[in-house]
């Protein structure tokens, strides 16, 4: 059994862009990437080398995009879509990278 081995990548101004774990040779467990500002853009679970758990992907102002479950990199199950400033824009069942289902829209009050 290979041990898992911690990988970080940087940008060039020295803050963390990638830090995940390899096991034998593939992504494998939690992944986290960062703008060079140190936000939080991305947060999942890789299994062999794909994207197979749940993920949440933020904008660059740390604010919640979506989230959801990948299967071998590929939307499936319950997702959730934000708006850019944080309220929920719309949820779902997807399979295969499709709305599948009943997909609730919330309207944008101005």
């Amino acid at each position: 059994m290979s041990a898992l081995e911690l990988y970080k990548s940087y940008h060039p101004n020295g803050t963390v862009e990638t830090e995940g774990y390899f096991k034998n040779g593939k992504k494998n467990g939690n992944w986290k990437t960062f703008n060079s500002n140190g936000t939080l853009l991305s947060d999942g679970i890789w299994k062999e080398g794909r994207q197979d758990g749940y993920w949440k992907t933020y904008n660059t102002n740390g604010y919640l995009v979506s989230e959801g479950t990948l299967y071998d990199g590929i939307k499936f199950g319950y997702w959730k879509m934000y708006r850019s400033n944080g309220e929920i824009e719309e949820e779902g069942v997807w399979r295969n990278n499709r709305k599948s289902g009943l997909c609730i829209y919330y309207p944008l009050f101005t």
